[in-house]
């Protein structure tokens, strides 16, 4: 199935990616709480693009954005849930697609409670192997702040090759912050 198929074969509230500790399903408009109560801390968003969550409102706000960007084909975005506590712990999904170069770019953001246990990895490894051997992509696309290292470690974890660094390349809690660009092409394709 390539990408056009998956856009457009109607992802249902029931899709979803599972690895041994994870499931990575469709968000819901019931995950604001547990959104909230990670993306309220500005530890967890000091490197998004997003600010830290005031109120349950901007968790609100988030999810139905999610939402909305996964209904026009937009984004393609998981809710990561715990499958041992049934708790949504992060996001992770496609940001952004170009079907012509047949390519994703990945993005990702977890609870700061549950860094170091290797979920962010774990739920990747699997994007990945969903973006290659599901949607048939030709390359995979990501980017994170330089001061984040450990999201720089994930990647490289998972496969991703350091490409370059763009300066002063996005303005980010009110200064300009150095970019890493990562990128992993199909070797299968």
């Amino acid at each position: 199935m390539d990408l056009h198929s998956v856009l457009n074969c109607g992802l249902t509230k029931q899709f979803s990616l599972n690895t041994e500790r994870l499931l990575l399903r469709m968000p819901r408009k019931s995950d604001c709480r547990d959104l909230f109560l990670y993306a309220k801390d500005p530890f967890c968003s000091r490197y998004c693009l997003w600010r830290a969550h005031r109120s349950l409102k901007d968790s609100c706000f988030f999810i139905n954005a999610m939402l909305k960007e996964n209904r026009t084909k937009a984004a393609l975005n998981f809710a990561v849930e715990e499958k041992s506590t049934g708790r949504m712990i992060g996001t992770i999904g496609f940001v952004s697609f170009s079907m012509e170069h047949s390519l994703a770019e990945v993005g990702y953001s977890f609870a700061p409670s549950i860094w170091g246990r290797g979920y962010a990895t774990e739920a990747l490894n699997k994007i990945v192997d969903y973006a290659f051997n599901t949607m048939e992509l030709h390359r995979l696309e990501a980017q994170c702040d330089s001061r984040n290292t450990a999201s720089a470690r994930v990647l490289e974890k998972c496969g991703f090759k350091r490409e370059g660094l763009m300066q002063k390349r996005l303005f980010l809690k009110d200064e300009y912050a150095d970019i890493l660009f990562y990128a992993m092409v199909n070797k299968n394709a």
